[in-house]
């Protein structure tokens, strides 16, 4: 069985394989590498929390869902 956080994640690896196909190159672009590192970055929208974290909370998915969409259109919060 696929757990929540594993769930989430393969959610934003098609976001994010969407957003470079769609704005970027995506040869040789290993969107499930870049995801996981992400996920384990501290970010200044979350208050510089991990954003791993946010896929265990109520509304968290679609939080990082977001952020991720803004930075395609190059809104960073």
């Amino acid at each position: 069985m696929i757990n929540h956080r594993e769930e989430g994640t393969a959610k934003l690896i098609a976001v994010v394989q969407r957003m470079v196909e769609e704005s970027g190159d995506p040869v040789n672009f290993d969107a499930e590498h870049w995801v996981r590192a992400w996920l384990d970055t501290p970010l200044p929208a979350l208050g510089n929390h991990l954003p791993i974290s946010y896929l265990d909370s109520d509304g968290g998915l679609e939080l990082l869902e977001s952020l991720l969409i803004r930075t395609q259109s190059g809104a960073f919060s």
